[in-house]
C-alpha cells in the first residue's frame, strides 16, 4: 500500500513530518508541557520517535499513522478515565497531600519519591518561606505543587482592600461627628 501513496523530496518530507507532529500533539489537547500527565508525557515521547523515523529513509505516510494511533490511544484512555472513574487512579494517577495544617506528611512524601528540600524549594518558588505558612500542599499528578496558605498568610483581595477602606471612612465620620459635638 506504501507504494500507492506519492513520494515527496526530503524537503518537503521534512516539512510534512514537522507539521503532522504540531498537529498530532495539538489533538491530544495539553498546551504546556509542564502539565503534562505521565501517559501524556509518554504518548508525546512517542510521537517524537514516530515522526523522527521517516528522516532515518522510513515512510512519511507510516509515521504520520503511528502518529494519529497514538493520538487516537490517548483520547480513548481520557475517555475510559471519564467512563470508569476508578481507571483514573491507574492511568494518570491521584494527588498526594504532602502538608496539612502546617505539617510534613513523610509517608506520602516518600510515596511521592520527594524530599524535604524539594518540597522546600517548590514552596520557595510560590514565594512561601516557612512550611508553618501552609495550610494545605498537594502535588498533583502532573507535577504541579497546588498551595494553599494560612488565612493568616493569604495576600488580601479587593474586597478585603475595600472592606479596610469602607471602616476607615466610617471611623473618619465618627471623628468628625465627635468633633462637631465639642
Amino acid at each position: 500500500m506504501a507504494d500507492l501513496l506519492p513520494t515527496f523530496p526530503y524537503t518537503i518530507q521534512v516539512l510534512m513530518i514537522l507539521t503532522a507532529g504540531v498537529i498530532l500533539l495539538r489533538l491530544s489537547g495539553k498546551r504546556s508541557i509542564a502539565q503534562l500527565t505521565v501517559p501524556e508525557a509518554v504518548l508525546m515521547i512517542a510521537i517524537g520517535t514516530l515522526m523522527i523515523q521517516p528522516v532515518a529513509s522510513k515512510s512519511v505516510w507510516v509515521a504520520i499513522y503511528g502518529g494519529f494511533m497514538l493520538v487516537v490511544g490517548m483520547v480513548s484512555l481520557s475517555y475510559l478515565q471519564i467512563v470508569f472513574p476508578r481507571l483514573r487512579k491507574w492511568i494518570y494517577g491521584v494527588p498526594s497531600v504532602l502538608v496539612t495544617n502546617g505539617q510534613i506528611d513523610v509517608a506520602e512524601m516518600k510515596r511521592a519519591k520527594m524530599t524535604i528540600d524539594q518540597l522546600e524549594m517548590r514552596l520557595r518558588q510560590l514565594q512561601i518561606g516557612n512550611i508553618a505558612d501552609v495550610k494545605m500542599a498537594v502535588l498533583e499528578p502532573s507535577g504541579y505543587l497546588s498551595v494553599v496558605q494560612t488565612e493568616a498568610k493569604k495576600a488580601a483581595q479587593k474586597e478585603d482592600i475595600q472592606n479596610v477602606l469602607n471602616k476607615l471612612e466610617q471611623l473618619e465620620q465618627n471623628i468628625r461627628t465627635l468633633q462637631r459635638k465639642k
